[in-house]
């Protein structure tokens, strides 16, 4: 169907979406370097007395108890739950995965607007901003 990817992809499709996914890792890796903030990292990972670890008490308090924040962010919550059973409260992980998350979105943005924009004029290079744009 047009505007799948696939090995009958133009050349410079692939290297347009190579080329986005160079520019957000360019923009977003320094943070590799960066400790956690005080913005909301305080709240949510060094002094949230829930996160102690993926359990089924753990998720049953992300997704259904709102008694710790006024917003429920469950997925979030599981993302960060997940990495802190990996490698503990690293910044390191923390940023690598939030970059990573990134670029799984500049691909799902790119192919998603290829495909609604396959019929128009604004084709491929609508996707590319679109995908740059939502990064």
């Amino acid at each position: 169907m047009k505007g799948d990817l696939n090995a009958t992809t133009p050349r410079w499709i692939w290297w347009t979406l190579a080329a986005l996914l160079l520019l957000v890792w360019a923009v977003f890796s320094p943070a590799l370097g960066f400790d956690l903030l005080s913005w909301d990292d305080d709240i949510n990972l060094q002094r949230n007395p829930h996160l102690t670890g993926l359990s089924v008490e753990s998720l049953r308090w992300m997704f259904f108890d709102l008694t710790y924040q006024w917003r429920s962010q469950p997925l979030a919550w599981l993302t960060w739950f997940t990495i802190y059973d990996l490698q503990g409260l690293n910044p390191v992980g923390d940023h690598l995965i939030n970059i990573l998350l990134h670029l799984a979105n500049v691909v799902l943005v790119f192919c998603i607007a290829r495909r609604l924009l396959a019929l128009t004029k604004l084709g491929e290079h609508g996707a590319a901003v679109g995908a740059l744009v939502t990064a």
